[in-house]
């Protein structure tokens, strides 16, 4: 878990506080599930991003720089095609991958987690 945090934080250019913030608040919003524990629908990649649509009612985000993925359940066809959308045409996908992060965490249906070897 905290690895996953420190990641994050990397990636977002935080620094030592708001990773010890982030993980008192998201101790409950990480898995340990990997990207290949689910079967996978759809795929929609981008350069920076991939979109997977799941079995189940169940969506990833995968940022393959750093390999974080957003895990979301319950996704309704607006918010797939408007991830489709980000997935395709972000100009600023690191950015807007961190603020999904926010965004799906805080609504509760969304878990955070690590890809190993993710191909760049």
């Amino acid at each position: 878990m905290n690895d996953i945090i420190e990641r994050f934080v990397e990636l977002e250019e935080g620094d030592e506080n708001e990773v010890k913030l982030l993980k008192s608040l998201w101790s409950d919003k990480i898995t340990k599930l990997t990207l290949s524990d689910f079967q996978t629908l759809e795929r929609t990649e981008g350069n920076v991003l991939l979109l997977q649509i799941h079995r189940g009612n169940i969506v990833s985000l995968l940022h393959k720089p750093s390999g974080l993925f957003l895990l979301i359940y319950g996704v309704s066809a607006l918010e797939i095609e408007t991830l489709r959308y980000i997935t395709l045409k972000s100009k600023n996908p690191d950015t807007d991958f961190v603020s999904l992060v926010y965004e799906y965490l805080n609504k509760g249906n969304a878990r955070l987690g690590f890809q190993p070897n993710v191909s760049k």
